[in-house]
Parts: C-alpha cells; sequence; structure tokens
C-alpha cells in the first residue's frame, strides 16, 4: 500500500506547479485596468473550463479512490476493477477532448464566443503540463525506487499506474491552467 502514497504525493505536488506556472503565465499578459469595483464578466470559455475541471477531479479522484481501495494488485488482477478505473480515466479524457473540440470550434466560427482574453488564456493554459507530469514521474520514480530496491523488481502494474496518472496530470493541469489563467492577479 505504501507506494499508493506516492501517487497521491505526486499528483499533489503537480498541481501546485501547475498552480505556481499558471500564475507565472498571468503575470506575463499584460494587466487589464477596471473601474473600482467593476469585475470582468465570466466568458462562456470560462464557465466551460470550470465545469470540465470539476467533473475531471470528481472523476480522477474515484479513480485513484477504486485504486487505494482495492489496493495494486487486485487492480490488477481484477478486470471489473481494472475496467471500473479505466472507464473513469476514460470518462475524465473525454471531458478533455469536449473541452478542446468546443474550444475549437467556438474560435473557428470567428464571433464574439472566443475574445482576446480567451485566446491568452487558451495559449498560456498548457505552461505547467510538463512540469507537472515531470514532477509526477519523479515522485513516482523515488517513492517505487525506494520500495523496491531490496529486490530490485517493480511490479508490472505500477508501470500502468504510472502511465495513467501522468495522463490524468496532463488532463487536470491543462484545464487547471485555463481556470487559473482567467485569475486576476
Amino acid at each position: 500500500m505504501f507506494p499508493i502514497l506516492w501517487i497521491t504525493i505526486a499528483l499533489a505536488a503537480a498541481l501546485v506547479f501547475v498552480y505556481f506556472s499558471a500564475r507565472r503565465a498571468r503575470a506575463l499578459r499584460p494587466p487589464i485596468v477596471l473601474a473600482p469595483g467593476e469585475k470582468m464578466p465570466t466568458t462562456p470559455m470560462q464557465r466551460l473550463a470550470q465545469w470540465a475541471l470539476g467533473v475531471s477531479v470528481v472523476l480522477a479522484l474515484l479513480a485513484v479512490a477504486v485504486v487505494v481501495y482495492h489496493g495494486p494488485q487486485i487492480y490488477w488482477d481484477d478486470d471489473r476493477v481494472r475496467l471500473t478505473v479505466m472507464g473513469l480515466v476514460l470518462a475524465m479524457m473525454g471531458v478533455l477532448a469536449f473541452v478542446a473540440i468546443r474550444s475549437a470550434q467556438w474560435m473557428a466560427r470567428g464571433d464574439a464566443v472566443i475574445d482576446e482574453r480567451d485566446r491568452a488564456v487558451l495559449t498560456g493554459a498548457p505552461a505547467g503540463q510538463a512540469g507537472a507530469i515531470l514532477i509526477t514521474l519523479a515522485i513516482w520514480q523515488i517513492g517505487l525506487a525506494g520500495t523496491y530496491h531490496g529486490n530490485g523488481q517493480v511490479p508490472m502494474v505500477f508501470f500502468y499506474l504510472v502511465f495513467w496518472s501522468c495522463v490524468v496530470m496532463a488532463a487536470l493541469s491543462w484545464l487547471a491552467g485555463i481556470v487559473l489563467g482567467y485569475k486576476r492577479q
């Protein structure tokens, strides 16, 4: 059960990295000056990204909870558990695909649904993805090497868990980059 602790640490550390990367990317954009007390309206892209991030976090947490509850070996041996986790992760990827397709449709239409602020946020959204994935990989590597150093063999199930945690982190960090991109300094 000890290696499962590493998936939690990896995802938390990577999300912290995404937060600071999004803040840095946001600081590079010119500030928007508003009258005192006035707020920027939420855009359709912003609402879509907030919805998608909420749904994706719930799906990812459910997938992690299933693996933690049953343990890595049951996940590996029991097809029902593995397919449940895969279904949750693929549903999360479906949400991500919906956001990507919808935003591409809005940009292709060229009307006022996507404005320059949305385009700037979408451009800066992947700023933290690579770092988040690298942090996830590094923490998994440290955890698995420390746990299985004595026998020199890492069970195959952890390679799958490492891969899927990187996929989940890529999706969550992109959506988090969009949501955080709309926050004001």
